[in-house]
């Protein structure tokens, strides 16, 4: 197994807030590494109940590495959580903040302490899953005399190779 292709943070782009009791968690692995990603999560401050269980849908593939993505809910606003990694005719191993493990145990766990109201990112409707590129049109070629907006056009193609539709 790669083990160098799994990625994740328990802030920043991994794992934010969507609303007062809601995290959406990242994970990025090599393309076709697992079958299945599950995560396991619960209230920081359980120590008695089994996790809860949900399974990553895929939310980007670059060809290389896929982009998997949940929403996890704990209604104490306080998360710990692994993620379980299903491979073809194997047993699953666990991803914790430790690295690769047979078995997670609660002190492997990934954690987020706590959801504060100022980390819960709220975007209009109109842009809730979109992808939103500035361009600084007076940058776009820095300083050029050519800097206009039907340059920009010209370079198009170089903005759909990031996604841009």
């Amino acid at each position: 197994m790669d083990t160098y292709m799994i990625m994740h943070q328990p802030y920043g782009l991994d794992a934010y807030a969507v609303s007062s009791d809601t995290l959406h968690i990242r994970l990025r692995a090599k393309k076709s590494a697992f079958l299945q990603v599950v995560i396991h999560y619960k209230n920081l401050y359980d120590h008695t109940s089994p996790p809860k269980e949900k399974a990553m849908d895929i939310l980007l593939d670059d060809g290389d590495s896929v982009l998997y993505e949940v929403a996890i809910q704990v209604p104490e606003k306080h998360f710990k959580y692994y993620f379980s990694l299903h491979r073809s005719m194997q047993e699953p191993v666990c991803f914790t903040a430790d690295g690769i493990m047979k078995a997670a145990l609660p002190s492997n766990y990934f954690y987020y302490p706590q959801i504060n109201d100022d980390d819960v990112i709220s975007l209009p409707e109109w842009a809730e899953g979109a992808l939103i590129y500035q361009i600084l049109v007076d940058r776009f070629y820095d300083q050029d005399s050519r800097n206009n907006p039907p340059h920009i056009i010209l370079h198009l193609t170089s903005i759909n190779n990031f996604g841009v539709v």
